[in-house]
């Protein structure tokens, strides 16, 4: 059980505001949860940009804001930060948190440019018992658990695909999401190999590195179950998300959960595939799960364990792009964001 304790809590990476949440205004996102949490005390907000940090902290009554995330550690002393800046930042964010005495970290997804950084950064929260979870906010929803629970009951016979698809999109921003949910229904089981592919001629950068303009991840659970994400083009039909079974099919789609088996097919309405509003008691269960992990409860199934290995995987099939090559995991040494050396290459054939 919780306790009554009020958290010091602050934002690094306002954003923009005013957008569609996720849109360059996912500070806002973490912003509503801490503003709504009757466990927070919202005392501080960091971002370069001096017009986002006061329209930010007009809009959540943040008593301070700081475009030094130094400063506004030993200022405000916050004992939770949540880090909404983009990935290729975190590394040096996270270590100033960590420095600055903060002991629970909420980072936005996608975690790491590399493995380097992100085991360091796995390593760092573990050598100063740091508490450090990682937002793949969908995995703890009731829509993707129902699909789980019917897999383990046998609904669709032995799973073998998980597939899925998202238009103008790539294996990381929001490829990150199916990848921890391909997880997730395979019980969290380890991976064995990936293979990917990419088309990557450097032109599209954003969120601070280098997309793809289309691509295709594919890879194999212990279990011999497989997954495959085409990143950039979208299937045709409505299924966002599919499983298929040695005997059944199930299609998630934007308001339904159509299964298809022996006993003829059924169709449910489900709440969508996009997170809950934010500040509600669902959306809260995130954020307060960290709390509760920091207060000696139950690890997080957001922790930065579990991440690393959904992280490992969009990693690992831009390395097997560069390389040419399946990669056998667990991946190696990885110093450089593999989707660079890949558009590099392409620029020059």
């Amino acid at each position: 059980m919780s306790s009554s304790k009020k958290y010091k809590v602050a934002v690094v990476g306002c954003g923009k505001g005013g957008g569609v949440l996720g849109t360059h205004s996912i500070g806002y996102a973490h912003g509503t949860d801490w503003y709504d949490s009757p466990r927070a005390d919202f005392v501080g907000a960091c971002d370069l940009d001096p017009e986002n940090l006061k329209r930010f902290c007009t809009h959540f009554e943040v008593p301070h804001g700081f475009v030094n995330i130094r400063e506004m550690l030993a200022t405000a002393q916050p004992e939770v930060v949540s880090i909404c800046t983009y990935a290729g930042s975190h590394p040096q964010v996270l270590e100033a948190c960590v420095e600055g005495g903060v002991k629970g970290i909420w980072c936005e997804k996608p975690f790491a440019l590399s493995m380097d950084e992100a085991r360091d950064m796995r390593d760092l929260c573990a050598e100063n018992g740091v508490k450090l979870i990682v937002n793949h906010c969908r995995r703890p929803l009731e829509q993707f658990r129902k699909v789980r629970a019917l897999l383990e009951a046998g609904a669709i016979g032995t799973p073998m695909l998980f597939a899925s698809s998202i238009g103008n999109w790539d294996q990381m921003e929001w490829g990150t999401h199916w990848h921890d949910i391909f997880r997730m229904w395979a019980k969290d089981q380890p991976v064995e190999w990936v293979m990917g592919q990419a088309r990557c001629g450097g032109e599209k950068f954003r969120y601070g590195h280098t997309m793809e303009d289309h691509s295709l991840g594919y890879y194999c659970f212990a279990d011999g179950t497989r997954a495959l994400l085409d990143g950039g083009v979208a299937l045709p039909g409505d299924a966002a998300l599919s499983v298929f079974g040695s005997e059944g099919v199930i299609h998630l789609t934007q308001k339904t959960m159509r299964v298809i088996n022996r006993d003829g097919m059924t169709e449910t309405e489900i709440p969508g595939l996009h997170p809950p509003a934010y500040g509600s008691e669902e959306s809260l269960r995130i954020p307060h799960s960290l709390l509760d992990w920091m207060e000696g409860g139950p690890e997080s199934e957001l922790s930065v364990d579990n991440a690393l290995k959904t992280t490992e995987l969009y990693l690992a099939i831009y390395e097997s792009a560069k390389r040419g090559d399946r990669i056998d995991l667990p991946l190696g040494t990885q110093a450089d964001f593999p989707l660079d050396a890949v558009a590099a290459r392409q620029k020059a054939q």
